[in-house]
């Protein structure tokens, strides 16, 4: 949400602050409390002067800021500062997934922890990622044109196997519709 975009060091109505925490890589925390400050809007600023940082925006298109302390910089993600500070992680998941989709909304309402996988999930539920399938799937061991061949052909599914060095249960998958099931929906020739 970008309606503090151009608001610097008042607040916002309804912004509470809070210190800083910074979580590394190996899950320990770096307490830069007495340094920065953090907003449930997702702003962050600097305690002795009041003023509120600009986010940089990573080429994957997330907002993320250099903490400074004894001149050494610490490059940090802003979802993940926020939720740290925000968010309740009882299940220590490893991930924040925003809810909205929107990389740049960093407001504490719009995050949340989440598995690896959850966050998968929501992204395909989302429309947010694109599930690969067919020879684009990353285990793919066929081209489309292999598996259409296959599809329509007329051999066991041990000699099918044996043929494309696939095992016989994957030959019955694609054969049934479970696996590359647009072939079934296509006009196959």
């Amino acid at each position: 949400m970008e309606h503090w975009r151009n608001i610097d060091k008042a607040d916002i109505i309804g912004e509470y602050w809070v210190g800083c925490v910074l979580r590394n890589r190996k899950g320990c925390f770096l307490d830069y409390s007495d340094l920065y400050k953090l907003s449930n809007y997702g702003r962050i600023k600097v305690i002795s002067t009041g003023t509120i940082l600009t986010q940089q925006i990573s080429n994957k298109g997330y907002r993320h800021v250099l903490f400074w302390r004894d001149g050494k910089a610490k490059k940090a993600y802003s979802h993940i500062v926020i939720a740290v500070a925000f968010i309740q992680n009882v299940h220590n998941k490893p991930i924040v997934n925003h809810k909205d989709g929107m990389k740049l909304n960093c407001e504490h309402n719009n995050l949340e922890w989440s598995t690896q996988l959850e966050n998968i999930r929501h992204a395909m539920d989302a429309g947010l990622a694109k599930k690969a399938f067919g020879s684009r799937a990353s285990k793919a061991k066929l081209t489309e044109s292999q598996a259409i061949e296959l599809y329509n052909s007329n051999l066991s599914s041990k000699e099918l196997s044996e043929k494309y060095g696939i095992t016989a249960r994957s030959v019955r998958a694609i054969k049934t519709g479970k696996n590359w099931k647009y072939l079934h929906t296509a006009s196959i020739d």
